[in-house]
């Protein structure tokens, strides 16, 4: 393994998945494997905004405040998942491996891989939402498991630590796994810091929503409450509203397309709550 990571007559910027000497544009280290400083830590994050405020924005903080040197696997669209070889993962020698709600076959069959052939490699199961249980009016139910709990016991099973959001989700990975640590959901200071949003701009209270289609069913919750005090407050929407809201609704404002643009977004609709 070692020598198949470190090929002499190869170069470690160059692809081991694609043919024809090709740049690896997608799992790309920047720090060298045999300058060993500080903890180094690689990581596979959900596309969309899970593995944007669970994974890519804390490995921001920690390589801003110079605690660990971190990368991940760069990928661009929702539900597309690159799987790392044993290879990859000798080649950039991380110390420590993250995989983001990692429980269907091909990461199954990678776990057990890892725990093979990169036993040194401490592996890390990060899971932020209640994947046995994802409401059905959730967009993403359909690309759900029905046997979510099996495959998440097998996970975590072949990794060492489970990082979760909340108690809840400890508890139920406490059974399967004996370690077990709960990172609550944090603002990034860089990006929610120095913003500024004004109070008391309407007539009336500002009240805003903010959610996506996959949010759909938590909206439900609130429905009859914006319908009943659309005269009292100007509900402003943010992101998605479905047309049945639109004639209670004073503003809706459309989604951006960066999560960098977001925050400032929300900060400008001036909401009172």
């Amino acid at each position: 393994l070692p020598l198949l990571a470190s090929d002499p007559a190869y170069n470690r910027h160059l692809s081991l998945m694609q043919p024809g000497y090709q740049v690896e544009g997608t799992v790309v280290i920047d720090w060298d494997p045999n300058f060993h400083d500080r903890p180094r830590i690689l990581a596979s994050p959900l596309a969309g905004g899970s593995g944007e405020y669970r994974v890519i924005g804390p490995f921001r903080a920690l390589s801003r405040a110079g605690l660990a040197q971190c990368d991940v696997v760069q990928m661009g669209k929702m539900f597309q998942t690159r799987i790392l070889m044993p290879t990859e993962i000798e080649r950039s020698k991380p110390d420590t491996l993250v995989l983001q709600t990692a429980i269907d076959n091909a990461h199954l069959q990678a776990l057990a891989s890892y725990k093979q052939h990169n036993p040194d490699v401490l592996r890390v199961f990060a899971l932020d939402d209640l994947m046995t249980q994802v409401p059905r009016q959730n967009a993403y139910y359909r690309h759900s498991f029905r046997d979510a709990k099996p495959r998440m016991r097998k996970a975590l099973a072949l990794c060492d630590r489970a990082v979760v959001s909340t108690e809840p989700l400890a508890e139920l990975c406490r059974p399967m796994i004996e370690e077990v640590h709960v990172i609550p959901n944090r603002l990034e200071r860089a990006l929610w810091g120095d913003l500024t949003s004004h109070r008391r701009q309407g007539a009336k209270p500002r009240v805003g929503w903010a959610g996506a289609q996959q949010h759909a069913g938590d909206l439900a919750l609130i429905e009859a409450v914006v319908k009943a005090t659309a005269s009292e407050v100007d509900w402003v929407f943010f992101g998605m509203c479905p047309d049945t809201l639109r004639p209670y609704v004073r503003e809706f404002h459309d989604f951006v397309l960066s999560f960098y643009d977001y925050p400032a977004k929300l900060a400008s609709l001036n909401l009172d709550l």
